[in-house]
């Protein structure tokens, strides 16, 4: 018979004082937290590793008396690391770097006083790189000068686990109830499931991105939204498979349908009739009382909260991954778009700066001017800064500013430094935003400027009167900017309601191509743009009935009134405005004044197009030109040419 001793550990359950002991030690030793101005500790990085040294002897001497788990030691650092991840952050992992938990994760110096120092990178270093290249070249030029991501030791697997059930807790919460009871149970409850707190996809980003842990490992226990009908899930399966995510691609093509139905159907066709008198006769029916339903929680792909979680701490590479494998994730998520957007914007802005603007900003923009009153001018409180989890940071109110809590990310942006990046940077980046970048419409206005001042050393000109040819020009960049107009800013142009700047914008692009360039572009964005996305579907059933209903309401007493939408809608969406009103004057003699005197506040470009439009009308060969008695012209081509032509509508652009 052989005798041996298995060695339990402390469970919570059974006594938690050494745990207690642990909680205390970790929280009574944190330190002062993060200034809140710039979000970085107020201590140099050698006074925290001599406090954080100790600290974690004792937590090993505490797991060697209580023999409490390691795991459960590591679940419990965890779970302090999320509750004080915007305050105390560098605390933890610099205590993590101690464990045998730390995976490639490499210390600062010990004399490093600042610690957002970075090497340069050489001009021109990101030419014919992909974009894998470019973010690893970033990323190992970053602050600490660390190598990639790779696991050292079999360790931080543990790590990675620990963190994973975390996020399998929320996936499941019945942990108390029998597994031939759990079936029966999921479809007769009313309990709805907890949504995973932002704080832990915050300390699993920051995990992967200083090297703890991978995301190859946690990705195994990240799921997608669970419902009833799979509860085969629970036991069989760790991580979603790709029909989960499929499903929740179909959820928002649904919604985009019943989005559509609701932009085609009128709400006046959809109100009750109106009764005159009321009769007593009639009794007033009771209400039904409707059915309550169950709670939902929202946004409940773990998937597309740890992507959140990466962007925003500026973990790219798996970021990049990620969305490679679902980039329909940006078209679901729009706060995924908002994050690309503000790392689109960071690695522009210096290129932006040095070569547009002239002059220092004027500081008093941002702060909230003084009061004049009875009593004399009152100058308003100070802001107080706040850290916040939230990325983009919330816009700042009278008496608050937010700073985000994790300073560092911006490290391993690709910083453009030539018109080339332009290019090489940040159009890979915009693959994935696509037609979202309408979502920020001041970082497109710098885009698109700094686009006219890269195609204008490329612009054929006349040797005589210093004026563009009408020559096409075979120029990379001129091809370039042709893709970047099909690709990105004519589909995201519909989505920016009335803004008339990016128009303008977008115009001194496509005015430096020939005139059979500009109406292929036209005649796609005409034809196909509206139909290849979900979005642009909803814009495009939403602009029609808008332009319908304008050009129904417009007569020679409501021109002032009218001019200001159709200038608007002109603004966004002049192929569907112009296609309705150039039918409307075929039909309606009269119609044409009235819709030329409305034109008044149109840029260039709406006129451009304006023609497009017109002449497709002229080539349509389902228009018959002439009368039955094939001598008299048509009433629509008189209408067009008698109205139109008189007044010179065509040379307008």
């Amino acid at each position: 018979m052989i005798s041996y001793k298995q060695n339990k550990f402390n469970l919570l359950r059974e006594q938690s004082e050494g745990y207690s002991k642990l909680l205390v030690e970790l929280t009574s030793s944190l330190g002062p937290s993060h200034s809140p101005q710039n979000a970085r500790p107020v201590e140099s990085y050698a006074v925290i590793e001599d406090r954080v040294r100790p600290v974690w002897d004792k937590v090993i001497s505490l797991i060697g008396y209580f023999d409490l788990d390691p795991n459960r030691a590591l679940d419990i650092i965890l779970d302090v690391l999320s509750q004080h991840l915007a305050t105390h952050y560098t605390f933890f992992l610099t205590l993590l770097s101690f464990s045998p938990w730390t995976g490639s994760y490499l210390r600062p110096f010990r004399d490093e006083k600042v610690m957002d120092t970075r090497a340069e990178i050489p001009r021109g270093s990101f030419n014919k790189k992909s974009l894998d290249e470019i973010l690893e070249l970033v990323e190992t030029n970053s602050l600490s000068g660390r190598p990639p991501n790779v696991v050292k030791s079999g360790d931080a697997r543990v790590l990675a686990q620990v963190l994973g059930f975390k996020f399998k807790y929320y996936q499941v919460r019945y942990h108390n109830i029998p597994e031939f009871e759990l079936i029966t149970y999921l479809f007769q409850s009313e309990e709805v499931p907890e949504s995973v707190p932002k704080n832990l996809y915050l300390t699993a980003a920051i995990l992967i991105r200083e090297g703890f842990i991978t995301l190859e490992d946690l990705y195994l226990h990240v799921s997608s939204h669970l419902h009833a009908s799979q509860v085969e899930l629970i036991f069989c399966q760790l991580y979603p498979i790709d029909e989960d995510m499929e499903k929740y691609r179909k959820d928002y093509e649904s919604d985009v349908h019943t989005r559509i139905a609701g932009a085609k159907n009128s709400m006046l066709a959809m109100a009750a009739p109106l009764e005159s008198v009321p009769s007593s006769s009639q009794k007033s029916k009771p209400i039904p009382n409707p059915d309550v339903k169950r709670a939902e929680v929202k946004d409940t792909n773990q998937k597309a909260g740890l992507l959140v979680g990466l962007l925003a701490v500026g973990a790219l590479k798996p970021a990049v991954a990620l969305l490679s494998k679902f980039p329909w994730l940006v078209d679901v998520r729009s706060e995924i778009a908002d994050l690309l957007i503000r790392i689109l914007k960071v690695s522009i802005s210096p290129l932006y700066e040095s070569l547009l603007i002239t002059k220092e900003r004027n500081p008093s923009f941002a702060h909230p001017k003084a009061r004049h009153g009875l009593s004399g001018i009152s100058y308003p409180p100070p802001r107080k800064p706040i850290l916040t989890l939230w990325a983009p940071t919330p816009p700042s109110t009278y008496t608050t500013d937010f700073v985000f809590f994790f300073p560092d990310w911006v490290d391993r942006v690709p910083i453009s430094t030539s018109l080339d990046d332009l290019e090489n940077v940040i159009e890979p980046l915009m693959r994935f935003v696509s037609i979202h970048i309408s979502r920020d419409p001041l970082f497109l206005t710098k885009f698109l400027r700094l686009g006219r001042l890269h195609l204008q050393p490329n612009i054929p000109t006349d040797i005589d009167s210093k004026k563009p040819t009408e020559l096409h020009s075979e120029h990379p960049v001129r091809q370039f900017w042709f893709t970047v107009l099909r690709r990105y800013l004519l589909p995201a142009l519909p989505l920016i309601r009335g803004n008339a700047v990016c128009t303008v914008e977008v115009w001194n692009i496509i005015r430096q191509y020939e005139t059979v360039a500009r109406w292929r572009l036209y005649g796609e964005w005409k034809d196909h743009t509206y139909r290849s996305h979900p979005e642009l579907r909803i814009r495009a059933v939403q602009a029609d009935r808008e332009s319908k209903g304008i050009l129904r309401r417009l007569a020679l007493n409501t021109i002032d009134s009218l001019s200001g939408p159709v200038a608007k809608l002109a603004h966004s969406n002049p192929c569907i405005l112009f296609q309705n009103a150039v039918n409307q004057i075929m039909a309606y003699e009269n119609l044409a004044t009235v819709v030329i005197q409305a034109l008044r506040y149109v840029t260039n470009m709406g006129f451009d197009v304006l023609v497009f439009i017109i002449l497709g009308a002229f080539a349509n060969p389902a228009k018959e030109r002439v009368k039955d008695d094939g001598v008299n012209t048509s009433d629509w081509l008189q209408s067009m040419l008698v109205d139109i032509l008189r007044d010179k509508l065509l040379t307008t652009s």
